[in-house]
């Protein structure tokens, strides 16, 4: 009888491990499968914020370049207001009274 235990041991361990190979399988895949998914949604996001940094990027240099034109100008009337006006006979130095006190 010891000889039959014996023989069938090895069938019954298999089946044991095949058991146990489905479940990890069928435990397993499915996150294979989210992972994968996971991933492709992580690349198209990382493409899609490298394009917005690349636009934020050139907003920030065109903002650089408008405030210190700004900048100048402000310089240029602070130096001569009298020189800059509008042109209908103001001689600018009210309106930069004006600004200056708005904050414009």
């Amino acid at each position: 009888m010891k000889t039959k235990n014996q023989a069938a041991a090895g069938p019954c361990s298999f089946v044991l491990n095949i058991v146990t190979y489905y479940d990890i399988v069928v435990t397993v895949e499915p996150k294979r499968k989210a992972l994968s998914e996971a991933n492709a949604q992580l690349l198209g996001a990382s493409s899609k914020l490298e394009t917005v940094m690349q636009y934020v990027a050139e907003i920030e240099q065109k903002l650089a370049k408008l405030t210190i034109s700004r900048h100048v100008a402000d310089h240029q009337r602070k130096l001569n207001p009298k020189e800059i006006g509008s042109g209908a006979g103001d001689d600018g130095g009210t309106s930069w009274a004006l600004r200056q006190r708005f904050g414009v």
